[in-house]
């Protein structure tokens, strides 16, 4: 696990628990994701127990972002929001969405004011479950709900849509599910990623997939 400080400001860190996930997705490498480590035949290295939460410096922090690898498969997760739930600190968990968490952390998010947790969704259907393969879109979409319907109430909610070539045109359809799936006030954030068409024929070699059944209306011009 690493804490890595902003360095424009220090008071906000990203608390990154390991690389263990469940998921190889379309525009994530083996550097983030056990998973991939697993279907490139590497070595796993998941960085999760490299260190304890008692070696991490948190002095002056008062806003933590959790990523990975996949937050909730990591106990240390859960572990963060326990060694601060007296305190004032800010959190923004990011999830997949493939597992659900136990009521218990959710209870445990109840002792914070400012507390959020981003769903990573590039699509909706057979576009989500290429692009975070080898997730299956209803089981992502139950879970989301069930996360929904057992959060406290002081938890909003976002999603965080990594934009790339396949995608570009259909983040509308995410935007949509959003609308209806979570509370009024949830928020949508993007990031890109410049993954080529090129790359992504390397990654269906790995995979077993296709994109261009999947996304048949890209321009398949090779790049």
């Amino acid at each position: 696990m690493i804490l890595n400080i902003n360095s424009k400001d220090p008071t906000c860190a990203t608390f990154d628990p390991g690389k263990i996930c469940n998921l190889a997705c379309s525009t994530c490498d083996e550097h983030s994701s056990t998973r991939w480590q697993a279907v490139k035949n590497l070595p796993i290295v998941s960085n999760a127990f490299n260190t304890t939460l008692d070696d991490l410096d948190f002095t002056g922090i008062e806003h933590l972002v959790i990523g990975g690898g996949e937050p909730i498969l990591h106990k240390s997760t859960h572990e963060i929001l326990e060694k601060f739930k007296n305190t004032d600190m800010r959190f923004h968990i990011h999830f997949n969405g493939t597992v659900k968490p136990s009521l218990d952390f959710l209870n445990t998010c109840a002792y914070y004011e400012d507390i959020t947790i981003c769903f990573s969704i590039d699509g909706v259907k057979e576009h989500f479950e290429y692009l975070r393969w080898p997730a299956k879109w209803t089981k992502v979409d139950s879970n989301v709900k069930w996360i929904v319907k057992n959060a406290p109430a002081n938890v909003r909610f976002g999603v965080n849509i990594t934009e790339s070539v396949l995608n570009k045109d259909l983040h509308n359809l995410v935007v949509d599910w959003a609308k209806v799936t979570l509370p009024q006030n949830h928020y949508i954030s993007y990031n890109y990623a410049g993954t080529t068409l090129t790359q992504f024929d390397k990654v269906d070699k790995l995979r077993g997939t296709d994109w261009r059944k999947t996304f048949d209306s890209i321009n398949t011009v090779a790049q």
